[in-house]
């Protein structure tokens, strides 16, 4: 009976460290998830706040340069029709357009 008991202690036991091994590694696991699901979210986080700045920025440099654009054109334009040369469809006449810029 003595040996009995001894094997029954010994399993009892070896279950308790199973159970306490299994509970570690189940927590490790666990940690392990949510750190790598913390870091994913903080990563698209991220990367949708830094496109968001970097499309309004290019939305912003794209509208001042074609403002420019069309404020060069019409001083351009101004230019031109101050220096009127005649009629304006011969070649001469644009050859001259293009040389008082």
């Amino acid at each position: 009976m003595d040996h009995a008991m001894d094997h029954a202690m010994d399993c009892d036991h070896a279950i308790d460290h199973a159970m306490d091994h299994a509970m570690d590694h189940a927590m490790d696991h666990a940690i392990n998830h949510s750190i790598i699901h913390a870091i994913n979210h903080a990563i698209n986080h991220a990367i949708i706040h830094a496109m968001k700045h970097a499309m309004k920025q290019a939305r912003n440099h794209a509208m001042k340069l074609e403002k420019r654009r069309l404020k060069a054109e019409a001083q351009h334009d101004k230019h031109i029709a101050s220096k009127s040369h005649g009629p304006k469809n011969t070649l001469l006449n644009g050859l001259l357009d293009w040389s008082v810029c």
